[in-house]
């Protein structure tokens, strides 16, 4: 048995073969197609595979399959699986661009920001430290009014 998110990629590529010409379908092999219906979901969200398939809401492990079962089946040529084999480089590098950006970890960036950023750090480090005093001694009070009362 496959994992959850994969029985599902199965079941939407399988959703997504039910709308190509049936040339390209045959061109699957029947093996491939057999573990796909075997191993799929019976549920997942289905869609309207009319539409072009950047505009569906696929999973992402559905889409590689798709892909490849393109590379694999459907390009004819070594110059159209080369093409695309470029697309498919292309766009892992845009995505790969595109997290480097949203979780940078160049720590040299700015130098001159960073070192206020750890002054501005050790003065609130240094209020808190006096802040925790104060209330130490607050507490302190109240502990000693308390033991007045019990006397």
């Amino acid at each position: 048995m496959v994992e959850k998110k994969y029985a599902d990629a199965f079941a939407e590529v399988l959703w997504y073969l039910n709308g190509i010409s049936k040339e390209d379908y045959n061109r699957i092999p029947i093996k491939l197609i057999n573990f796909l219906k075997e191993n799929a979901s019976d549920e997942f969200d289905k869609f309207d595979y009319t539409k072009p398939l950047k505009d569906l809401k696929l999973k992402d492990e559905s889409i590689a399959l798709i892909d490849m079962i393109y590379l694999n089946y459907w390009c004819d040529t070594e110059e159209e699986k080369n093409e695309f084999i470029l697309i498919l480089n292309n766009n892992s590098q845009k995505h790969q661009d595109e997290l480097k950006s949203i979780y940078s970890l160049n720590v040299f960036e700015n130098k001159n920001s960073s070192v206020e950023n750890i002054e501005a750090n050790s003065e609130e480090l240094a209020l808190t430290e006096y802040n925790e005093k104060i209330l130490d001694k607050i507490i302190r009070k109240i502990k000693e009014i308390l033991k007045m009362f019990k006397r």
